[in-house]
């Protein structure tokens, strides 16, 4: 039975991008039976290019561009994947994907097509078909979830140095520009800072304004530009959560390689060391340090890096995320979210100056 929601059950199971909570699926399917046929029949023939015979296929991920198919074959399992944009913006992720598996990091395996591709385009769209991964959904909120989790994402980082396509491509990169990052938000602060919506929090407004200040001009005195001269490039995930690892037997498995780009490994251990934080609703130094022990126990950091990540986690990234989700989305933030996030932001500030 197909709705505007379609539930099924399944034993501690997690299906390649889906979302499973206290061992539940849930899938929005929009468009009804007429939409699901159409989309199991344009993935009929676009398997037609692999040397696999489906017993069944099944949406898992639709209503748009990007679309998700499970294919049961008599012996195995695969997940089907149409891709949100072509190949000339995805060419480089397929690549950076087979680089980083080759060199053992714990990707899905893309399965190649009967002439050896890695892909297939069918009517100007692109299609990428896995090897399915089966395992849990990690909690982040247990320790032991959250360790094997950014150690796997250590193993990913530490797997795609040194990688340059092979192939013309459009290379997706962030390599030297957090100074120009930094600038842009905080020029979007200032202009926050004098509406209507922050009248009532002008002080706490203008503290963060002068960390970011602070964390700038120490981006510019630190190791940052040196590391950068380097140039030896790691590929980021740039979305590394809950929802795009899966806990196998075999250990974890980092899904969902859409958006990688070239930039300082940092860029990810922030973004899960501030999502996790705000999950909490505060600042744990604890779990800081944690998070960075179990990271540089598979790639380590040296001294001068380490601080270079301090500066990036004292400049108040989570404020101009919730911010913008304000101002540039136009999406609802309630006061007490906006609050707990400056206090974040602000609790932090003299852990990580002892630091730095």
């Amino acid at each position: 039975m197909v709705s505007s929601e379609l539930s099924f059950s399944t034993s501690k199971m997690i299906f390649y991008f889906i979302v499973c909570e206290n061992n539940k699926v849930s899938l929005s399917l929009k468009g009804g039976k007429g939409m699901d046929s159409r989309s199991i029949a344009l993935a009929r023939k676009v398997l037609n290019s692999y040397s696999i015979r489906p017993n069944s296929i099944q949406v898992v991920q639709g209503g748009g561009m990007k679309t998700v198919w499970m294919v049961n074959t008599l012996k195995r399992t695969y997940c089907l994947k149409r891709l949100k944009h072509g190949l000339k913006r995805m060419n480089f992720s397929i690549q950076a994907q087979k680089y980083i598996k080759d060199h053992k990091a714990q990707v899905a395996d893309i399965v190649k097509t009967k002439k050896g591709a890695q892909y297939i385009v069918h009517n100007g769209q692109l299609f990428l078909l896995y090897e399915w991964v089966h395992g849990i959904k990690p909690d982040f909120s247990s320790s032991s979830d959250l360790k094997k989790s950014i150690e796997v994402l250590a193993h990913f980082h530490k797997a795609s140095a040194g990688f340059a396509p092979r192939t013309s491509c459009r290379e997706s990169t962030k390599w030297g520009k957090w100074p120009i990052e930094y600038h842009n938000m905080m020029e979007d602060f200032k202009s926050w800072g004098r509406s209507d919506h922050f009248r009532n929090i002008d002080e706490p407004i203008r503290e963060i304004i002068g960390q970011g200040k602070h964390a700038k001009a120490l981006l510019s005195r630190s190791y940052y530009a040196n590391w950068i001269r380097k140039n030896e490039k790691v590929v980021c995930h740039q979305d590394i959560k809950e929802d795009n690892v899966v806990l196998t037997r075999k250990g974890c498995v980092i899904l969902d390689l859409d958006s990688i780009t070239y930039d300082l490994p940092l860029r990810d251990l922030r973004d899960i060391i501030h999502t996790e934080m705000l999950k909490i609703g505060k600042w744990d130094s604890r779990l800081f340090q944690k998070i960075i022990s179990w990271y540089i126990s598979v790639n380590p950091l040296t001294s001068k890096e380490l601080k270079v990540l301090y500066i990036d986690c004292l400049f108040p990234h989570a404020f101009h995320a919730t911010a913008a989700s304000v101002y540039k989305k136009r999406e609802s933030v309630s006061s007490s979210i906006l609050t707990q996030v400056i206090e974040i932001e602000r609790s932090k500030k003299k852990d990580l100056l002892q630091k730095i």
